[in-house]
């Protein structure tokens, strides 16, 4: 296990031979010897001295596991350690399986994330042998949203309007999409946060349909929520406008229903008194109700006759005629 042997007057090195050995002298980490002998092992002179040196331990191995784990050290100069520290740690050593270019030893808990030196203290001095990475612990996994709530639905023509609430937690990241699917069909359509409704297209009329909205974060898609209310899509009907009336000799009153005219839409009266020979526009409007009704009265002169039809856009009523 000698790191190199120098002679002390002449060049040499390997061992020495020749003579015996009568004094030794230890200098740090150098042996002297003196006796009898003339000659190194590789047959170069002597004068009865030589010394043999021990190098300081070396070595540049990283190592990174897990604390309290047995692991083994490369490098040189690993003769007679006394100690080692990772760390500035004390660790156990085990001589046994230290060779002179290797040593293993028992990783220290408790130190902080990044890499720590590892020392080994030998006959030949204080040297370092490598580091030991304390690695960051994973992150915590992500959690994802909870599924929306209170998921309600409205019927269309081939489609429907979703509306939903916002889910109780969104887990580990912000929401930044609902994505909203049918059943049957799985017809879809997303939209961005913080909007909680949508319009699902292409639906089948007459067809009942569920949907399920899920959210997603940055931890992906939260599962779907609870079905909504089951819907039915239908066409629309085609708008219509139909009246009938009543006359007493002062009064024209006039009742209309509608359908596809939502409530608040205006109806414009076209009127023709007996004796003029076109309609001419009423000067007031008619409301439609919430019901799609309507009513309507004119003042007149005993035994005049009067014609009215109503108009909303491009729709037009029938024709009235109260004598």
């Amino acid at each position: 296990r000698t790191q190199s042997w120098s002679a002390l007057s002449q060049g040499g090195s390997v061992g020495v031979v020749g003579g015996g050995a009568y004094a030794l002298l230890v200098d740090d980490s150098s042996l002297y010897v003196g006796g009898t002998f003339t000659q190194t092992g590789d047959g170069a002179p002597l004068t009865r001295a030589a010394r043999w040196t021990w190098n300081p331990p070396s070595g540049s191995g990283v190592v990174s596991a897990a604390p309290g784990s047995a692991v083994t050290i490369e490098g040189t100069g690993l003769i007679g350690v006394n100690s080692v520290t990772v760390g500035g740690l004390t660790v156990p050593i085990d001589y046994s399986a230290s060779s002179g270019t290797t040593i293993t030893i028992t990783l220290p808990g408790g130190l902080g994330i990044g890499s720590h030196p590892i020392v080994a203290d030998a006959v030949g001095g204080v040297g370092v042998m490598g580091s030991y990475v304390v690695a960051a612990p994973p992150p915590p996994p992500a959690v994802p949203s909870d599924p929306p709530t209170g998921v309600s639905a409205a019927a269309g023509d081939a489609s429907a309007v979703v509306s939903w609430s916002a889910p109780a937690s969104s887990g580990s990241y912000p929401i930044t999409s609902y994505l909203v699917t049918s059943a049957p069909g799985g017809k879809t359509c997303l939209v961005s946060a913080p909007a909680r409704d949508c319009e699902v297209a292409g639906l089948t009329n007459g067809t009942p349909y569920t949907f399920a909205v899920k959210a997603l974060t940055g931890a992906g898609w939260s599962d779907p929520s609870s079905p909504s209310n089951v819907v039915t899509p239908s066409r629309a009907p085609e708008p219509s406008i139909l009246i009938t009336g009543t006359r007493t000799q002062r009064l024209a009153a006039v009742s209309g229903t509608t359908t596809g005219f939502g409530m608040g839409a205006m109806l414009t009266p076209w009127i023709r008194l007996s004796g003029s020979g076109a309609f001419e526009q009423g000067k007031i409007t008619v409301l439609v109700s919430m019901d799609g009704t309507f009513t309507w009265e004119r003042r007149m002169r005993p035994g005049r006759p009067l014609s009215v039809y109503f108009t909303g856009g491009d729709v037009r009523s029938n024709t009235l005629t109260l004598r």
